[in-house]
């Protein structure tokens, strides 16, 4: 599921090996699922702090098939945290969290037990939709569906279920949405509870943001995926899912800008940003200040957009979003029209608007492909 990533993942050791080794092995595997589960609840400097200690010790381990795992899941965790927060160096971005995510995919092969590699997928998944470009989505949904179809051949169907979603998502954000429709009715068909189903409910509440609900009011589409949304919300606070919370307050938001309540909007905007801001959520808070800027525009509060347009812009360069930035520069475009129908003569917003131009211009180039 797309961010239920707290799977006890610790793997199977074989019998007849050295037992303070196997035992070693057991226990930094239980270290790496602790990073998870602290990425998970927001916990990031918990997390940094375990995967640092975690990673230094398995690289001393000696050569064998569970210390090969064990590196692997290393990097995997090490993308899961960049992509959630500011991962363990600065530079750590998301295409970096992506490739290493694959890489890891990779090395750990067909081996691992199946809730360890639908993790992975979910994982790439995730990673994938916040860049945002087509070929990233590409490789993602290849390797999604693949891992999916391996865990079906193999018998393992609810952990192939599991990644019904994660497909979804990619879809959605592809613009497929017949395959997005199709995709949650059969994930809604394996879900029992918990934060799964509130991975569903919170995709369906997206669908209207991208214009994939039809035959319905408006008004009451909204209403509807405002529903989901409150179900999400109340599951995810209930297991403390912090990062997930701000996500689907993030999405309520956006609903209700798009109803035109532009209060109830920055309300939930609000509630997010603090959110993202205590749990480090980088990507995160370029979404939210870039759809605060979008109703500041609206209401045509120039300087407060540009003020949030900025921050969304510098935390899109500095985590590698072209999807992010993409969405910036529109943005930018619609305030500068707003500007110059609303204040053409003041020269101060016209020198903040060049600044925020020049950041763009600058992030553009840094999130090119290359």
């Amino acid at each position: 599921m797309m961010n239920a990533h707290l799977p006890v993942l610790s793997l199977e050791w074989p019998t007849g090996r050295d037992d303070g080794l196997a035992r070693r092995e057991r226990e930094l595997a239980t270290s790496l699922d602790e990073v998870a589960q602290h990425v998970a609840t927001g916990q990031v400097e918990k997390a940094r702090a375990r995967l640092r200690a975690a990673s230094e010790a398995i690289a001393e381990l000696p050569r064998s098939r569970g210390g090969q795992e064990l590196r692997a899941r290393v990097k995997v965790e090490r993308s899961r945290l960049g992509w959630a927060a500011a991962g363990l160096e600065p530079a750590y971005t998301l295409p970096v969290a992506f490739a290493e995510a694959l890489e890891a995919r990779a090395e750990l092969g067909a081996i691992p037990p199946a809730g360890l590699r639908a993790d992975v997928a979910t994982l790439i998944a995730g990673i994938a939709c916040d860049i945002g470009d087509g070929a990233t989505l590409e490789r993602a949904r290849s390797a999604v569906g693949d891992t999916a179809k391996a865990l079906d051949a193999e018998g393992a169907t609810h952990a192939a279920a599991s990644l019904l979603d994660d497909r979804a998502a990619i879809e959605l954000r592809m613009g497929h949405a017949q395959r997005v429709a199709s995709l949650l009715d059969r994930a809604s068909e394996h879900v029992d509870g918990g934060t799964d189903l509130a991975d569903v409910r919170h995709l369906m509440a997206r669908l209207p943001l991208h214009g994939t609900v039809a035959g319905a009011p408006r008004s009451e589409v909204i209403a509807a995926a405002l529903d989901h949304c409150a179900m999400a919300e109340g599951i995810y606070a209930t297991f403390e899912r912090r990062r997930s919370l701000a996500r689907v307050l993030e999405t309520k938001a956006r609903l209700h800008a798009l109803a035109g309540d532009d209060a109830a909007a920055e309300r939930a905007f609000r509630a997010a940003l603090g959110i993202a801001d205590d749990i480090q959520d980088v990507i995160g808070l370029a979404r939210i200040t870039a759809g605060l800027a979008a109703l500041f525009t609206r209401a045509r509060s120039a300087r407060e957009a540009l003020v949030m347009l900025s921050t969304s812009i510098e935390l899109n360069r500095w985590k590698g979003s072209p999807m992010g930035v993409a969405f910036d520069e529109r943005l930018l475009t619609e305030l500068d029209d707003t500007i110059a129908r609303t204040d053409p003569g003041d020269e101060a917003l016209a020198s903040e608007l060049a600044r925020v131009r020049a950041e763009l211009a600058d992030a553009l180039g840094a999130t090119a492909a290359p």
